[in-house]
């Protein structure tokens, strides 16, 4: 069956009022927020010297408990849980002693690192969606109800929602595009031209992923198991663990294996 609906005579005009300038402000502001996100980008700080302590002996006793010792006899394997447990148990390696009170809970605003990545999630907040609203606004605002462009291939009508925002046509054919589809289609497919730009590919991975995604929220301090927990979760695990060493039953595997030839 033909379609009787006659096809839009687009002024070729569109394409350089409207289009162009379009897809020039999106990756405008897309170099101009990479070089602000760099200049906002906080100077490496030397960090505590008590919090690598604390995190390596964690991941210490992390890597003990999951490689569980398969080379050592059972004698060496108890003297080595019976020297964590007592190394662990106590404070010694803690950052900061716990309180006192067990029911207390740490208050995120007096921790300087929580604090720190709070204002650095702001600033990259700022940097990311407030540009993309300014740029939303300016193309809703100017350009809402026009039809720029259509697509050289033919789609079905499951892509109007997306490639006709803000034009109430149902029956327009629906590879027809939008001002505002145009905008959304830019903010998702622009990698290949920062890619010619920046040559790195590690800063255009970057910047599509905060153009496209939520900023990653702060870590508030008491959100997650505190370090003590940690440390008797591992201490746990480890008393429970049972010794599976590669040198047991070592003769009759050896008799098996060559039984089996």
């Amino acid at each position: 069956m033909v379609s009787n609906i006659p096809e839009l005579l687009l002024d070729p005009y569109i394409k350089l009022w409207v289009l162009l300038p379009i897809s020039v402000v999106m990756v405008l502001v897309g170099v101009l927020r990479t070089y602000i996100s760099m200049t906002l980008d906080p100077s490496p700080k030397i960090e505590d010297h008590k919090l690598l302590r604390e995190q390596q002996h964690i991941r210490r006793l992390a890597n003990y408990c999951n490689n569980d010792s398969v080379f050592r006899n059972k004698m060496e394997y108890d003297a080595k849980v019976r020297y964590f447990v007592d190394e662990y148990s106590g404070t010694k390696y803690l950052r900061k002693l716990p309180p006192k009170d067990p029911n207390e809970q740490p208050n995120p605003l007096t921790d300087s690192s929580s604090n720190d990545f709070m204002m650095q999630s702001v600033k990259s907040s700022l940097a990311n969606w407030v540009p993309q609203s300014i740029i939303l606004w300016w193309v809703n605002f100017f350009f809402k109800g026009y039809v720029i462009m259509r697509l050289p291939f033919a789609v079905t009508s499951n892509f109007k929602p997306m490639l006709q925002t803000s034009i109430d046509t149902t029956d327009l054919d629906a590879s027809y595009v939008s001002s505002i589809s145009w905008y959304f289609v830019n903010l998702l497919g622009l990698k290949s031209v920062y890619s010619l730009i920046f040559n790195d590919a590690s800063m255009v991975n970057k910047l599509m992923t905060q153009q496209q995604q939520q900023p990653i929220q702060p870590q508030l301090a008491g959100a997650g198991p505190s370090a003590q927990q940690l440390f008797q979760n591992r201490i746990e695990s480890l008393k429970i663990a049972r010794f599976n060493s590669c040198l047991d039953r070592t003769e009759q595997r050896l008799l098996h294996y060559y039984e089996s030839k």
